[in-house]
């Protein structure tokens, strides 16, 4: 059980991680909204980040609460994530009060692929600078840092990608860009990226 806290240090609400279930069973249980908590308005450790974020004047963004507290635990003390929703523009204004730029450090698969080319929309139209961390398959921030240690995470955030060429890297993937119609699709997607931003 995790609490949450507002940028004062405040607990607003709480999120609970099941450790145990099936697929079916959402994997975080969070306090609804209430006059105090609206999870489109809050960051997972936003009150501990604060000082470490305007002395990089960049954020570890990051999807959950876990991943977030391995990261402070590993030394990475700017890094923040939301409250088991999609980024907002709300979260994006947050961000830059503090901040010039973001890390997204998303899962690796295509669940996260995606939400990590979404956030970075978000944050870009808000005037942030956005790179996107690749991690190796099946890793997430806290299973790289705990068993490759910080220095190695730390490599991965040195080797970001800006937002525009992780997506193309992702499109080379997941279309046939020898062919016409895959070609055609990749461009129309990073085009629209371009244009959204």
């Amino acid at each position: 059980l995790f609490p949450i806290h507002d940028s004062q240090g405040r607990v607003i609400g709480f999120s609970g991680r099941i450790l145990t279930g099936d697929a079916e069973t959402a994997k975080y249980v969070n306090t609804p909204d209430t006059v105090l908590f609206h999870k489109s308005q809050v960051l997972y450790a936003l009150h501990r980040a604060r000082h470490a974020l305007v002395d990089k004047r960049e954020a570890i963004i990051c999807e959950g609460q876990i991943d977030v507290l391995r990261c402070h635990v590993g030394g990475f003390r700017n890094a923040v994530a939301a409250q088991g929703t999609a980024f907002t523009e709300q979260h994006a204004r947050i961000i830059k009060r503090f901040v010039d730029s973001v890390l997204l450090v998303f899962d690796s698969d295509r669940a996260g692929q995606d939400a990590a080319i979404k956030a970075s929309k978000i944050f870009m139209q808000a005037g942030l600078a956005a790179r996107i961390v690749k991690l190796p398959a099946g890793e997430d921030p806290d299973s790289f840092i705990r068993t490759k240690g910080p220095e190695a995470f730390q490599t991965l955030l040195d080797a970001s990608l800006s937002a525009i060429e992780f997506q193309v890297r992702v499109l080379e993937s997941r279309e046939d860009i020898h062919t016409e119609v895959g070609l055609m699709r990749a461009a129309r997607a990073i085009l629209q990226t371009i244009i959204e931003t």
